[in-house]
């Protein structure tokens, strides 16, 4: 199975520099509109069986277009949702960004230390490995996920897992 991951198009959280990861989620600036819009060129030469994002609005308003350009439906898994940013949410201060990208960085090396208030890199990694995992027994050739940034990351850093969804 091919997999073709999409980070959602720019929010206003984005720009604010928000912690903003609770449902249901910031929508798409004008930017994030045209990048959403954009994904049609880029991916003009991808044929996608099957269109997944989570239930926040920015990835939803992000997979619409594509979606609706191939005849697909988008189908909603919460399992790719973004890294909960748990006592965090809603911070917009460098210091608090840091220190939650470092642990979520950092959970190659310990996936069991847990976000404060929030989730493990375990639980992280179980959560969107069920997602392709599931995409990958649909038995479909390419799959696209529209998903978050640090939560696609998390999952691609590749001593994290040994999925056999990854191999």
């Amino acid at each position: 199975m091919r997999l073709i991951l999409i980070r959602h198009g720019q929010t206003a959280a984005n720009v604010a520099y928000t912690m903003h990861t609770a449902l249901p989620g910031p929508e798409l600036t004008h930017l994030g509109q045209q990048q959403a819009a954009a994904l049609l060129t880029a991916l003009a030469d991808e044929k996608i069986d099957a269109l997944y994002a989570c239930a926040y609005q920015c990835t939803a308003l992000t997979a619409v277009p594509l979606a609706a350009d191939r005849g697909r439906r988008v189908l909603v898994r919460e399992g790719i949702r973004e890294v909960s940013a748990g006592r965090r949410e809603g911070a917009s201060d460098h210091a608090s960004h840091t220190a939650f990208l470092e642990l979520a960085f950092d959970w190659p090396v310990d996936p069991t230390t847990r976000v404060p208030d929030g989730e493990s890199g375990l639980e992280v990694l179980e959560r969107f490995d069920g997602v392709v995992d599931e995409a990958v027994r649909s038995g479909v050739e390419t799959v696209a996920i529209a998903s978050h940034g640090v939560a696609i990351q998390v999952w691609l850093a590749p001593a994290q897992s040994t999925s056999p969804s990854r191999t």
